[in-house]
């Protein structure tokens, strides 16, 4: 189960049931289609850095901060300069 929890109201705003053999990349574009995030925070943790995560928050004009391991310091440069330069 992957959920939009609203930090202000303490409470769940949408949940969506991850796929069976799945993982929540492909349930976490289902969610935020169901939600507004429009000027919100959206934080996600490591496995949510997907590019079709990030361009659905960025078209939405929402903030983004995702989670990255250390080990993957250079993925992490290259994914935020391309969702900067990206028009």
């Amino acid at each position: 189960m992957v959920s939009a929890w609203a930090s202000a109201n303490n409470m769940a705003l949408s949940q969506v049931k991850v796929d069976e053999k799945s993982n929540d990349i492909t349930a976490i574009p289902k969610l935020l289609d169901l939600i507004v995030v429009e000027v919100c925070i959206v934080t996600i943790a490591a496995m949510g850095c997907q590019e079709e995560v990030t361009r659905k928050i960025k078209k939405e004009e929402a903030y983004y901060v995702g989670g990255l391991k250390t080990n993957y310091i250079g993925l992490w440069q290259l994914h935020f300069l391309r969702m900067l330069l990206d028009k």
